[in-house]
């Protein structure tokens, strides 16, 4: 069994601009950073797509969230956190524990300054990955796992000339199959502060414990959506439908699946 990362292409200045038609990141909403005397400001929050954020939500967590485009960053002491984080959860009909330090809450948008011919594209970040309508057509046809297809809300920017009536549609995708690293200490859920419950990093180096992947062709390690990993499987399609600007790259791992059935 092989695991491939999905990734950005390794592209160097000029090039790199030219393949990004992405200015920031649009209506994108966060959870606060936490503050704490012993480890500073830090946030290390995942994604949570699949959520009803309407206005009426966003004005009754003023204060709670933040938008990047619309205002500072928000902290929040150590203290106050559980706190905090109840009222988001509770506000968004989320389960206790989705919401972490600096979580991106709510559907993609993107602000968009050009056309692109790409397949791929990570948008505002290396750990976010959108694709065209004929991916996810392929991808669906096809019947993989551990995926959703999230509709983007894409617009042109405003400096943007003689832009195209509509945008392009794009869909992110929002991985859900898992698997855990050799020797993860998240797995362990190891602490490194006992004030704000920081845990350990994950290892330097990422080797996949098959015995613990849940049979997904599409999967996160660690419960960490910051990277996406896949299967033979997906690597095959992605070459033979000759898919562009995504680098695909090989991971090591250990162990032999259970005998689990793909959901």
């Amino acid at each position: 069994m092989k695991a491939y990362r999905l990734k950005i292409p390794s592209y160097t200045g000029a090039v790199r601009d030219s393949e990004n038609p992405f200015d920031d990141e649009g209506e994108t909403w966060f959870a606060p950073s936490m503050t704490c005397p012993n480890c500073g400001i830090w946030a290390g929050g995942n994604t949570i797509r699949l959520v009803d954020l309407t206005t009426d939500k966003i004005v009754s967590l003023k204060g709670k969230i933040h938008n990047c485009q619309k205002g500072k960053v928000i902290f929040t002491d150590y203290r106050d956190w559980p706190e905090v984080v109840a009222e988001i959860e509770h506000t968004l009909s989320l389960k206790p524990g989705t919401v972490r330090p600096g979580s991106m809450i709510g559907p993609p948008t993107g602000i968009i300054t050009k056309v692109s011919d790409n397949d791929f594209l990570f948008p505002w970040s290396p750990f976010v990955i959108w694709v065209k309508k004929r991916v996810v057509d392929v991808f669906k046809e096809a019947g993989l796992s551990g995926v959703h297809y999230i509709p983007c809300q894409a617009e042109w920017a405003k400096k943007m000339k003689n832009k195209p009536k509509t945008p392009p549609e794009y869909w992110e995708l929002h991985v859900t199959g898992h698997a855990w690293q050799v020797d993860s200490p998240n797995r362990k859920e190891e602490v490194i502060c006992e004030l704000c419950k920081r845990r350990k990093g994950g290892p330097k180096d990422i080797i996949v414990d098959w015995t613990t992947w849940d049979g997904s062709d599409f999967f996160i390690l660690d419960k960490i959506d910051r990277m996406a990993f896949v299967t033979d499987k997906v690597r095959d399609i992605i070459l033979e439908n000759g898919f562009t600007n995504v680098d695909i790259l090989p991971i090591p791992g250990v162990g032999e699946p259970k005998n689990i059935k793909e959901p």
